[in-house]
């Protein structure tokens, strides 16, 4: 599936909820930072990063509020 439309199957969405688009920017990000070296076991890590970190169970479940603070350590990380 072309990931310029991932997530995109999750609309409509709650608006509390983070867009796909936004979803796809911070998967691009962590993709930058991980040293994970296949797709699934980078989105394991993401898993385990977000849950760690945020409180959050899953990427599905980023809150738009959170959005900001999750780029901000991804970059932060990806400076490093």
């Amino acid at each position: 599936r072309d990931l310029k439309e991932r997530y995109n199957d999750l609309l409509p969405r709650d608006a509390r909820l983070a867009t796909p688009r936004q979803l796809r920017h911070l998967e691009g990000l962590w993709v930058q930072v991980t040293r994970q070296k296949t797709w699934g076991k980078a989105m394991l890590a993401f898993k385990e990063f977000l849950q760690n970190r945020f409180h959050v169970g899953d990427i599905l479940w980023i809150k738009r509020e959170d959005v900001g603070k999750i780029e901000s350590v991804l970059r932060a990380m990806r400076e490093q």
